[in-house]
């Protein structure tokens, strides 16, 4: 399929456009909104959930776009707000002891295409404060807009 390659230089001689690097062919576009909970001590047990957010089509394995998180305020004061994009994992929250500098928490979120799915997948692990071990800690939830573009390399 030789003949299908377009194949663009500049003068230079340098290649700035060619069509056997693949390109990201766009399937859907997907925009919504989902709430994700809190996520209370859970004894440092590794937990998954997965959220299906829509159907897209069934070619597409990759996704890409821009994902606003805002979480609930921490002691009264402003929310969390932070923009970010959706072509890989997020750290959604985090946790350490500062004392002892040990990680106590950890939650990550991540889009995926998946035999015609978007999906939200989310990975968590939480435990009680080793300095104080009677404190129930939290990771915080919130809320994920999403502009999410799925489709595939073609």
């Amino acid at each position: 399929m030789a003949s299908d390659r377009i194949h663009v230089t500049n003068a230079a001689g340098q290649t700035v456009f060619d069509t056997n690097r693949r390109m990201f062919a766009i399937t859907n576009l997907l925009t919504g909104t989902v709430s994700i909970a809190d996520k209370p001590s859970n004894n440092n047990r590794m937990q998954r959930a997965t959220t299906v957010l829509g159907s897209i089509n069934s070619e597409a394995d990759f996704v890409m776009g821009q994902v606003k998180a805002v979480s609930a305020p921490a002691g009264g004061g402003l929310p969390n707000v932070g923009v970010f994009s959706a072509g890989g994992t997020i750290v959604w929250g985090w946790y350490r002891e500062d004392v002892q500098r040990t990680m106590r928490g950890l939650w990550t979120i991540t889009f995926r295409a998946v035999s015609g799915q978007l999906l939200l997948e989310e990975e968590w692990w939480n435990q009680n404060s080793g300095t104080h071990p009677s404190l129930n800690l939290t990771l915080v939830g919130g809320t994920l807009s999403y502009r999410i573009h799925a489709g595939t390399f073609i």
